[in-house]
């Protein structure tokens, strides 16, 4: 919602013959308008008047500013929350059907009882299982689209060729392990399931790591340092969700380890949202050339067709 802030400062006037100076902060826009009279070779003062307008702001940004951006950042968020939340619609038509326990409860598979809540429990039985197959394809191109796009925006910056690619290729490759995840359920092709797994989370977090020394070392339009702490932080907690995750699977703490990938895979989405800040500042075209050298136009047919009759 829009913020507007009282707070106004002294303006600085500066004498220029029938003249308006604008002096801007943040919050406010001072008008000071100095008119001024020659008398004897001087110039006098003869009326100051100011004005007071206010800006809106939110979140402290003026509203002028977020108009400017690029409506490439809404991508990255979007992506984030739709696949976070077709997760959780399979996690509660699993529910539903009786298929599996609570994230909340302390209830273990023994003697016909409920699968503990991995999410790819959630996704192993029909209908969810039909939910799941479609948000992790989906899932997996338009990640594939986001590191596509991040690619193409570092390409002309400082950061080092190589290392750009790696991140692109580790993700890409990631994005491949999701789709092996939401086609192969787990209790019917374990072995592919968990290779999917490997490389969606393995590679995943590789690239959370790059991603974030590439943020800090470019420092696109000043803003890097800032986000590339957030980022370092996000990465962080992945990889301790990770360990904590498998640690807990291995001791047959179930429950406790579904939570722990659920909390990981919602702090990876969160980290790849994050590239809102950036892509705020881009604007990603497709260009379509003719390998001849020469692309002909609509002119140039017609005239040719008007010469052969």
């Amino acid at each position: 919602m829009g913020l507007k802030s009282n707070r106004v400062s002294k303006p600085s006037l500066h004498s220029f013959t029938g003249s308006s100076v604008l002096v801007f902060n943040q919050a406010t826009t001072l008008c000071a308008t100095s008119i001024h009279r020659t008398n004897g070779g001087r110039e006098q003062p003869l009326e100051v008047r100011k004005e007071k307008t206010s800006v809106n702001t939110f979140w402290g940004v003026r509203a002028d500013m977020i108009r400017n951006w690029s409506a490439w950042a809404l991508l990255p968020p979007i992506y984030s929350v739709f696949t976070a939340a077709g997760l959780w619609l399979v996690y509660f038509v699993a529910i539903m059907n009786g298929q599996m326990a609570h994230l909340g409860t302390q209830h273990r598979r023994r003697n016909g009882s409920l699968y503990p809540p991995y999410i790819s429990i959630a996704g192993n039985f029909p209908p969810a299982s039909c939910i799941f197959s479609e948000v992790m394809n989906l899932a997996a191109f338009v990640g594939f689209f986001i590191a596509l796009l991040r690619y193409l925006q570092l390409k002309r910056t400082s950061v080092k060729p190589w290392l750009n690619f790696v991140s692109l290729a580790a993700f890409t490759v990631g994005c491949f392990g999701m789709t092996l995840i939401g086609n192969f359920q787990v209790l019917n092709e374990l072995e592919i399931h968990n290779v999917g797994t490997l490389m969606t989370f393995g590679l995943g977090i590789l690239f959370c790591w790059i991603q974030s020394y590439i943020t800090m070392s470019v420092n696109l339009r000043g803003e890097g340092r800032r986000i590339a702490i957030l980022r370092y932080l996000l990465s962080g907690t992945v990889t301790v969700s990770l360990i904590v995750y498998q640690a807990l699977m291995m001791l047959g703490h179930h429950v406790n380890a579904a939570q722990g990938q659920w909390a990981l895979v919602m702090f990876f989405l969160m980290f790849l949202g994050t590239f809102a800040v950036e892509f705020r500042h881009s604007s990603f075209d497709i260009v379509c050339t003719e390998i001849s050298g020469r692309s002909e136009t609509y002119t140039d047919v017609f005239e040719s067709e008007l010469d052969q009759q």
